[in-house]
């Protein structure tokens, strides 16, 4: 504790598997699950 205070870090930049959404979404929701692809210029998004 600091001062009194309890801290709390919930900025702790976890990353997620990259095959989240493909693996765990429900399959009715999988044509609109976010996705990383290749922009065309060597870059991914």
């Amino acid at each position: 504790m600091r001062n009194g205070f309890r801290v709390i870090d919930t900025d702790s930049h976890q990353m997620e598997p990259q095959s989240i959404w493909k693996d765990y979404i429900d399959p009715l929701f999988a044509d609109r699950a976010p996705a990383i692809g290749n922009m065309g210029n060597g870059k991914r998004a």
